[in-house]
């Protein structure tokens, strides 16, 4: 029985975890019995995916339909099991005469390895028997499959697939490493140049979008890597230096690269690229994004190099909507460096971790959309902006909820950095250039400083924007424009640290709690990060929060209990919260118990944002797309290319011998229109019948 594994995926790409599976005898709907799981024990049939969406199961040798299911979403595949081991024991078996030499006379040849395959004799290469390999290398079991002999391709040799009219069978828009013969021996030093072996594999995609599935183990490269449109997908998790997952490691100055400047990059996943030289310069780049549209990285430990990841327009008229979730660099001199051009903006980072780099990110064109979520920084230095163009105004860094605890403030020579929800650690001062100086207008560039919890006072902050409390023009002691007091005196509004502070004093006695709540929010369905800073005199405050609405839902953070403080230090508090549907009047309200009569309350800056906190958007949308189900097209709301429907109602649609059904809809532009054939395009799964 072959043991077969696969990864439960949408049309989108995202993996299933918990799909349904059922293995029927091809053509019907008769279950296979006879299923074991990895270990030789029995499987039940239907099963389930795994929480990382794996299909594991044997089967007896044959052909067999293989069926998912998760929600709306079904679709079957046919899959071939033969156990190389069985044929291999059945071909040397000279007792029984249905065995043995009988096999070749029925079709069928076993042999160890891919050099055993091409040294076969010119009468053995017939196209009416089947050839099984064990594996790629001798005594190996990884690499080999089933192949058939096509004497038209006799002088083709792709190093995998096609070896010398040998045709592997099975092979669609997947290959697998192992099939070129990747060799995982990498001993901290050298090892077997996987290069030209990767390459290969690459290369049988041409210029054409394609897979690439990398095996577990250490692998050495002693050249670059194009990897042209090809997603290279390895073994994760991506957080250790363990044997059990996929570690590229790259001589310097090489690394991974496209020579095609595409307009939609393929998604790489699941796997470490290393160097062996850290935090130097090198002229190293591990991963080089230039010249791609929605670059895309998910799970991915870099370490080491000069530049661990660099964007860049390159020659492509833009490079933007980038999506990295849970990308980590470590030990690099430049952990992100962007060269991106005045049309290069929106990437965005979810969750992650900038380590021990030199400069942690770098923009040193000035004209990109940077937006980091819930990322660690702890390097020399989190944050620079180069002045070393006439657009460096156009910067655009973004952080929310994230932390920095490196050894220097950020440097910041042109262009806006926002930290909203930010945690600065270490005893740094934020100081930031003059603008002016530098011949920029000043209001051009901005640093903008909102809800931190600081271990230390900024100084020299250029300018501040107000991101909740506005001074009302009714008066010192009337409520700020959108939000409403009770069981509280205004005392007064003024500039704080971070924004404006509104100075409340209790007046209840009995219920000791104050109220502080906003009206007229016009919030969108979606995730969000929301914070505040407060402080209190006398006592034990309680700083609790709440959305007033049904369709809110608290989705990480819990509620605050700080101690009595009265100074700029304060609490900080961030939530991230999940509205379930657009809600056009949210109320967004805070408050404070047990607060004694006379006692001071100052609440800093408050600040509802559209945002993800990083294991969030890495559990809902492992991908970064998009995925929601609905009967219909949508209708309204906003959405971004590449995002998708599922039709939560399939139905047989068509007439008999061309029926299909619309498994659900694509969207190929970015916005809130919603016209089918322009916005839209329905995705159809023919049904055969």
């Amino acid at each position: 029985m072959e043991l077969k594994n696969y990864f439960a995926q949408d049309v989108a790409g995202n993996v299933l975890p918990g799909a349904e599976c059922s293995v029927f005898f091809p053509g019907t709907t008769e279950r296979v019995t006879t299923l074991e799981n990895a270990n030789g024990g029995p499987r039940s049939n239907p099963f389930f995916a795994d929480s990382r969406g794996l299909i594991q199961f044997a089967a007896p040798n044959g052909r067999y339909d293989l069926q998912v299911k998760s929600g709306a979403l079904s679709y079957t595949i046919r899959v071939q099991c033969a156990d190389i081991t069985d044929f291999a024991a059945d071909l040397a078996n000279t007792t029984d005469p249905a065995k043995g030499a009988a096999i070749v006379g029925r079709g069928v040849v076993a042999v160890d390895s891919i050099a055993d395959l091409l040294a076969l004799p010119a009468e053995v290469r017939r196209e009416d028997l089947q050839y099984l390999v064990s594996g790629y290398y001798a005594g190996s079991d990884i690499g080999g499959g089933v192949f058939r002999y096509d004497a038209s391709q006799s002088a083709q040799n792709d190093g995998g697939v096609v070896l010398d009219g040998f045709v592997r069978e099975g092979v669609d828009r997947f290959v697998d490493g192992s099939w070129f013969g990747m060799v995982a021996d990498y001993d901290g030093t050298s090892g077997t140049d996987n290069a030209p072996i990767l390459q290969s594999a690459i290369n049988y995609f041409g210029d054409s979008r394609g897979v690439v599935n990398l095996p577990a183990g250490k692998f050495w490269f002693n050249g670059a890597v194009d990897f042209k449109k090809t997603a290279l997908v390895g073994v994760g998790p991506n957080s250790t230096f363990d044997t059990g997952v996929t570690q590229l490691n790259f001589a310097p100055p090489h690394g991974i690269y496209t020579s095609l400047s595409d307009n939609r990059s393929p998604i790489h996943k699941d796997f470490m690229i290393a160097s062996p030289d850290i935090r130097t310069k090198n002229g190293q780049i591990l991963v080089d994004l230039t010249g791609l549209n929605y670059p895309r990285l998910y799970d991915i430990l870099i370490y080491g190099g000069e530049e661990g990841l660099r964007l860049n327009r390159g020659v492509s008229a833009q490079t933007h909507y980038g999506t990295f979730v849970n990308v980590d660099i470590s030990r690099s001199y430049y952990g992100i460096m962007v060269l991106g051009g005045i049309y290069s903006q929106s990437q965005d980072f979810y969750g992650g971790r900038i380590w021990d780099c030199v400069e942690a990110y770098v923009n040193a064109e000035g004209t990109a959309d940077i937006n980091f979520y819930g990322t660690d920084f702890e390097s020399d230095i989190a944050v620079v902006h180069r002045d070393i163009g006439p657009d460096t105004k156009y910067a655009s860094t973004k952080m929310y909820g994230g932390r920095d605890e490196c050894d220097a403030a950020p440097d910041i020579q042109g262009g806006s950095l926002q930290q909203i929800g930010f945690h600065w650690i270490g005893q740094k001062q934020a100081t930031y250039q003059n603008f002016t100086a530098a011949g920029i207008d000043e209001l051009d560039n901005q640093v903008i400083a909102v809800g931190i919890k600081n271990d230390m006072k900024p100084v020299g902050t250029n300018l501040l924007r107000n991101a909740g409390f506005q001074p009302s023009p009714l008066g010192p002691n009337q409520p700020p424009t959108g939000w409403v007091v009770s069981g509280a005196n205004i005392v007064g509004v003024e500039k704080g640290g971070y924004g404006n502070i509104l100075h409340l004093e209790g007046i209840d006695a009995t219920a000791r709690t104050v109220f502080l709540e906003q009206t007229g929010i016009n919030a969108k369905k979606g995730l969000y990060t929301w914070g505040v800073k407060y402080y209190t005199t006398g006592g034990t405050g309680r700083f609790q929060s709440t959305l007033l609405d049904g369709n809110v839902e608290l989705v990480e953070g819990v509620d605050y209990e700080g101690v009595a403080d009265d100074s700029l230090a304060g609490n900080t508090r961030v939530l991230s919260v999940r509205l379930l549907r657009d809600i056009p009047n949210l109320k967004f309200r805070l408050y404070v118990i047990s607060v004694n009569a006379g006692e001071h309350i100052a609440f800093e800056s408050p600040f509802l944002v559209p945002g993800r906190h990083s294991t969030l958007w890495a559990e809902s949308h492992p991908t970064g797309i998009k995925q929601e189900a609905s009967p219909s097209k949508p209708t309204y709301g906003y959405y971004k290319i590449g995002d998708v429907v599922l039709n939560s109602a399939p139905a047989i649609l068509g007439t008999v011998g061309s029926q299909y059904v619309v498994t659900g809809w694509k969207r190929i532009t970015t916005g809130d229109s919603h016209v089918l054939n322009t916005d839209w395009v329905e995705m159809r799964s023919p049904t055969g019948t």
